[in-house]
């Protein structure tokens, strides 16, 4: 097979592989984008992106609002011990499914005219007289002088780089399912229940999206996913009363598993990494889309003050390193404080009181969940 040659080569085509995709093509570069999977597809994915995004989506033609997202700006919130708490959004959010939003961002970087290949896992990288080598899983071989990894969660790369985060020993699994059935379009719930939470809120065409995260062993303790809903998350009122009241519409849950919320670093081995492989966010604290986009924007940024020259990689790879040290690093750290308080008995319910008692602290947090405007690059 002929080695397939492009300007930036990009692992991984969700959020924020397609939206650099988007970004590089419409620099003029030339992009392909290798995923390893089909689109469109369901995703295990919070669906719940904050309105940061919109000034910098539109620059790109990426006008998400034409695929009627759900409009979200009020947050309610339940402990392990069934006590609750409602206010208000201070940054609107949409809610919209990655089966459309990925469709989407994929139809219009192809229009821009870069590469998508599907079904295109990477399997190493190495670099060889400035230009990175790559091979998939069916033995296709591609170079670049950029390589951008923006695989997701996890990937067979972060254990060829040897990645420092996959030490950690404490692993989640995360799972999705879409409902049918009367809920409060405007409104984005999370219910704590012992080892994870749950979040629900509306999707385009009248879905609601439920995805939960709990801790691996305590799934496993229970027997698995259905004895675990049973036993354990029913103990919360309103997720109980929600099973009841709503019909699921996929067959089967999507569930991923080996989730680890170790730190991540944005540049490793002279490779940048964006979105989730960047840093994993907590979902208690939400906006991993956002962050997604966000961490495109720094990257398209700090590839742009340089024109795009490889030559000049290093000094565009420091840049990056200094923007996301800014604009996500504490954000990250926030949100692996805040979920250590919830899904444990007891200590969700103080920190739930607190919030309630010290409401300037709650509305400090639920800031700290979004960024300011993502502006277009100028």
């Amino acid at each position: 097979m002929a080695r397939i040659r492009s300007d930036v080569l990009i692992s991984g085509g969700g959020i924020a592989g397609l939206v650099l995709a988007n970004a590089l093509q419409q620099e003029g570069l030339k992009v392909v984008v290798l995923e390893a999977s089909e689109y469109p597809r369901h995703r295990v994915c919070g669906e719940f992106i904050s309105t940061e995004v919109l000034p910098y989506l539109h620059s790109l033609d990426l006008p998400i609002d034409r695929l009627s997202p759900v409009r979200i700006n009020t947050f309610e919130l339940s402990s392990t011990g069934n006590r609750h708490l409602k206010t208000g959004l201070d940054m609107e959010a949409l809610g919209i499914s990655r089966f459309a939003l990925d469709l989407f961002l994929k139809e219009q970087a192809e229009k821009k005219g870069a590469k998508i290949i599907e079904n295109a896992e990477v399997l190493r990288q190495h670099s060889e007289d400035q230009l990175n080598l790559i091979v998939d899983k069916s033995g296709q071989e591609y170079s670049a002088p950029w390589f951008v990894s923006a695989h997701g969660k996890r990937s067979r790369l972060d254990t060829h780089f040897n990645r420092p985060f996959l030490a950690d020993t404490q692993l989640y699994s995360g799972i999705k399912m879409h409902f049918e059935g009367n809920w409060a379009q405007n409104t984005v719930a999370l219910h704590n229940f012992k080892g994870g939470y749950a979040g629900i809120s509306a999707v385009e065409g009248g879905r609601i999206n439920v995805c939960y995260l709990v801790k691996t062993p305590e799934l496993q303790a229970a027997g698995g996913l259905q004895p675990f809903q049973e036993k354990v998350m029913h103990k919360n009122q309103a997720l109980l009363s929600f099973f009841k009241t709503h019909k699921p519409v996929f067959e089967q849950p999507l569930a991923i598993s080996g989730i680890r919320f170790g730190k991540k670093q944005p540049v490793q081995d002279s490779i940048p990494f964006v979105g989730d492989a960047s840093g994993l966010v907590a979902p208690l604290f939400g906006n991993g889309m956002a962050l997604a986009v966000r961490t495109a924007h720094l990257l398209h940024g700090a590839m742009r003050s340089v024109d795009f020259k490889y030559e000049n990689k290093n000094q565009a790879l420091n840049a990056y390193q200094a923007a996301w040290n800014i604009e996500v690093k504490g954000r990250l750290s926030l949100s692996r404080f805040v979920q250590n308080m919830f899904g444990r008995p007891g200590i969700s319910d103080l920190a739930l009181l607190g919030a309630q008692a010290l409401p300037f602290a709650l509305r400090y947090v639920l800031a700290q969940s979004h960024g300011k405007p993502i502006l277009p690059h100028a």
